[in-house]
């Protein structure tokens, strides 16, 4: 199970277009980056194309590629952050 610090329950997660690669979700760290990650993969079979790990620009994004249904993730998303908001906990994530 990963072990996340609960801080990042308040970070609501945000869909946008980058103009160069499509879909993206910005995160605010290391930490987020790596849980959001393991949260669309193993809650909602959501895969990234790439991801961003820039500590130095702090920088941690998820893009993901032409294959990914914009819908499922955008519902993906809104599960996650109203998970977050009415439980205050976090995903349980292997």
């Amino acid at each position: 199970m990963t072990m996340v610090d609960k801080s990042i329950l308040t970070n609501r997660i945000e869909l946008s277009n980058d103009p160069e690669f499509g879909l993206c979700v910005e995160l605010s760290c290391w930490d987020h980056l790596d849980y959001i990650e393991d949260v669309l993969a193993e809650h909602f079979d959501v895969e990234y194309d790439f991801k961003v790990d820039d500590p130095d620009n702090s920088r941690y994004a998820l893009f993901f590629g032409e294959q990914t249904d914009e819908i499922v993730l955008r519902k993906s998303i809104s599960e996650i952050n109203r998970y977050h908001a009415c439980t205050d906990q976090i995903f349980v994530t292997v």
